[in-house]
């Protein structure tokens, strides 16, 4: 005698019902389109802090940066 309880669902209909709670955001994969600001302050700054601004200046995020989150 086979076991109780319910039939397995069948896997070709299964799909998912509930939506994304927040919708996702198109960033530009070459960055930011209009003009970043540079690096503040006028310092002697080491090449490594220098390569990674230049890494986050040009980042798809920075496209969505407000004047805050450069500062």
């Amino acid at each position: 005698m086979a076991g109780t309880g319910p039939l397995p669902k069948d896997p070709s209909q299964r799909r998912r019902r509930n939506a994304d709670a927040v919708p996702g955001t198109l960033l530009p994969a070459g960055g930011p389109a209009g003009p970043t600001p540079a690096l503040p302050g006028g310092h002697d700054y080491d090449t490594r802090t220098l390569s990674w601004y230049e890494t986050w200046r040009t980042s798809p995020q920075a496209s969505t940066f407000l004047a805050t989150d450069w500062g």
